[in-house]
């Protein structure tokens, strides 16, 4: 199951390994030498906030300002996403990544230009910072000049602050919210990174005034989206199985699409912070077994750098983002947890009593066979339901039509019955175990007694679902259902 918060977009490098060895690196092709505006920051995962917004090229006419928002510097990631009314919602603000400021932060190149070795603007603005969620996320780097016999240093502005974390322990809360449950509760969108700031660095200048040019900056990355999984019965995630909900990963910048560059083709914008790991809720009403991987990772944050040798000439790395949360929730002694995760499994945090119940409930059985070869006269079902669950049947449900009876369906409504069933018909395989051909609709009955039943779709074999009204009678149960057709 993944619902990572998207990557920033990226083609994967036809050049050499990059500096940390690893092959297939992903590269940008956001063209901030181009481009009048920022990159957008990516999507979120189902649920997850989006990365924010890279910076819009400045002018050299002092920075952009629309509504009193700084256009020319990266924009916030959006903020964890919690459902309304949630116990922490006031912890919400600031958890989303940080945009990296304009540099200059007057928008206007100065007069000399700060250079290296007299041909490289060095304005640089240092990245968006990562999403917070279980702990702050990460600040951008400080941009290292990399390369030999430099003169002069990078001029840059202040990191930006890494997005606040977010904390959804204790539980239950102090003071809940009436009818507050675990759904409620854990069930949080992570979020996004800050976009990276425009700047005028990467530009080949001519000593004291090379001709200005800024840089549109990218875009942070997404938060990992949010999964309840809920059952009745055992929930097992496998060895083999993997829960993803981690944020969204950055890409390499080098000024070139696909090689070793740079040619500058696309420019040096500062790179996009990335989005904090969302969240998994596990419910059971029975056991929790986990063997496999439960991974709400934050993302890595986008970096300025080189693929192979070249002179590029600076590395900057942006934030990375904060691990999400998981939790599962069973009967006493009903959790089992053998497998990885991202964050650390703690028990005290990680694992709780069950408590949530639903209002409705409901099973649907295998396929049961008549094992004829033609279809019955289909006549009528017998329910016996012991409405409190103290071992009597205190009432026969049927769709005979026989005076005085009543059938367990409603329409049009909320269930106000203990329980409904509904019947679905099929021609089966010669085990009887699975259908054959098409599948009839979902009927409220057998025969033709009190309604439309599977006596009409002529078929050898049949399956029930029945949903339990656990709101209004939370001891129901099924004592026994039988089923009638005559050959």
């Amino acid at each position: 199951i993944e619902v990572n918060g998207l990557d920033a977009a990226g083609i994967v490098a036809s050049g050499a390994p990059n500096g940390s060895g690893q092959l297939g690196q992903r590269v940008t092709t956001f063209n901030s030498k181009v481009s009048l505006t920022g990159e957008p920051g990516s999507f979120g995962g189902v649920g997850g906030g989006r990365g924010g917004k890279g910076a819009d090229r400045c002018t050299n006419f002092g920075p952009t300002i629309v509504s009193g928002q700084n256009l020319t510097n990266g924009q916030v990631g959006r903020d964890v996403n919690v459902p309304a009314g949630h116990a922490y919602a006031g912890s919400v603000g600031g958890t989303g990544g940080q945009g990296s400021l304009l540099t200059p932060t007057t928008g206007i190149w100065g007069n000399p230009v700060p250079l290296f070795q007299s041909v490289w603007c060095s304005y640089f603005s240092p990245g968006g910072s990562g999403g917070g969620f279980t702990f702050g996320g990460a600040n951008a780097g400080n941009p290292v000049y990399v390369g030999n016999a430099a003169t002069g240093a990078l001029v840059t502005t202040a990191l930006a602050t890494g997005g606040s974390p977010f904390l959804l322990m204790p539980y239950p809360p102090a003071t809940p919210p009436p009818n507050y449950t675990s759904l409620d509760h854990f069930v949080v969108g992570g979020s996004g990174g800050g976009g990276g700031g425009g700047h005028g660095y990467g530009i080949v200048g001519v000593s004291p005034n090379p001709p200005q040019r800024w840089m549109a900056g990218n875009g942070g990355t997404g938060g990992g989206g949010a999964v309840a999984i809920r059952s009745g019965g055992l929930l097992s995630v496998g060895a083999a199985g993997v829960l993803l909900a981690r944020g969204g990963d950055g890409v390499l910048i080098t000024g070139t699409p696909g090689s070793g560059g740079p040619t500058n083709s696309l420019g040096v914008g500062s790179p996009g912070g990335a989005g904090s790991g969302g969240t998994f809720l596990l419910q059971s009403g029975q056991n929790i077994s986990v063997a496999g991987d439960i991974n709400a990772r934050g993302g890595v944050g986008s970096r300025v750098g080189e693929i192979a040798t070249s002179q590029l000439r600076v590395n900057s790395q942006a934030g990375n983002g904060a691990p999400g949360f998981f939790r599962l929730e069973a009967p006493p002694s009903g959790i089992s947890f053998g497998g990885t995760s991202q964050p650390a499994y703690v028990a005290s945090e990680n694992a709780g009593l069950l408590t949530d119940r639903d209002d409705l409930s409901g099973d649907t059985s295998l396929w049961y066979s008549t094992g004829l070869v033609f279809p019955p006269t289909w006549d009528r079902y017998e329910l016996d339901v012991d409405l409190d669950g103290d071992g009597t049947i205190d009432i026969t449900y049927t769709d005979s039509g026989v005076p005085g009876t009543q059938k367990a369906s409603e329409f049009g409504g909320p269930i106000t019955l203990p329980l409904v069933i509904a019947f679905q018909g099929a021609n089966l395989n010669q085990a009887g175990s699975e259908p054959v051909g098409q599948i009839g609709p979902w009927r409220d009955g057998i025969g033709a007694g009190a309604g439309q039943g599977i006596n009409l779709d002529a078929v050898i074999g049949y399956r029930f679902t029945i949903t339990y009204n656990r709101a209004l009678f939370p001891d129901c149960v099924v004592r026994q259902l039988r089923v009638y057709a005559a050959t």
